[in-house]
């Protein structure tokens, strides 16, 4: 398949639903030479297929999509000439005799200790266990003073609950009792 060059008809629309123009390699050319066409930003269009008979398209873009088809380019053609005599190794393609392990699991996440996340997970549950364990009441009087961003204070709860202070106070001292044997057992 032969090159093709797609021209706007009306340079002047930036891109703006254009009308495009077919024109020859050589009315191509002499577009890119000529000193009145500055300002105007072509680029190559990827091929379609990896077969060898797709010709390449040239496009006139307006210059933010020349800015970022030049980006591109400029990284594909570093990463090019950076690792072209770096074999890449996929580990998603990598299988080991069993067929049921994969090269990615055996990769170490040095991120995570196992342990540290078995053992949160496990006070996990047992917290949610004992929770279970209260009253809606309880548990709200327990979410105010101990599991909140910023915990309440005894004055704060009183306020809220429209009780005295001390009785406020006791409420705490009983869920704390009631906490702890919980622990105890």
């Amino acid at each position: 398949m032969k090159t093709r060059f797609l021209v706007w008809k009306d340079p002047r629309c930036n891109g703006i639903n254009p009308e495009w123009k077919d024109i020859t390699a050589q009315e191509f050319y002499d577009l890119i030479r000529s000193g009145a066409n500055k300002g105007r930003y072509f680029i190559a269009m990827p091929k379609t297929s990896d077969e060898k008979d797709d010709g390449k398209i040239f496009i006139e873009v307006n210059q933010a999509e020349y800015k970022d088809w030049k980006k591109e380019a400029n990284r594909e053609y570093y990463l090019n000439i950076t690792y072209r005599n770096i074999p890449i190794i996929s580990y998603e393609a990598l299988t080991f005799d069993d067929g049921n392990s994969f090269g990615e699991e055996m990769l170490a996440d040095k991120t995570t200790d196992v342990e540290d996340e078995v053992l949160r997970r496990m006070e996990s549950e047992r917290l949610k266990q004992i929770l279970a364990q209260f009253t809606p009441d309880e548990y709200s009087l327990i979410q105010y003073f101990f599991l909140s961003e910023k915990p309440g204070t005894v004055r704060g709860y009183g306020s809220l609950a429209g009780i005295p202070y001390k009785t406020a106070d006791n409420r705490k001292r009983a869920i704390l009792k009631k906490l702890r044997e919980i622990l105890e057992n």
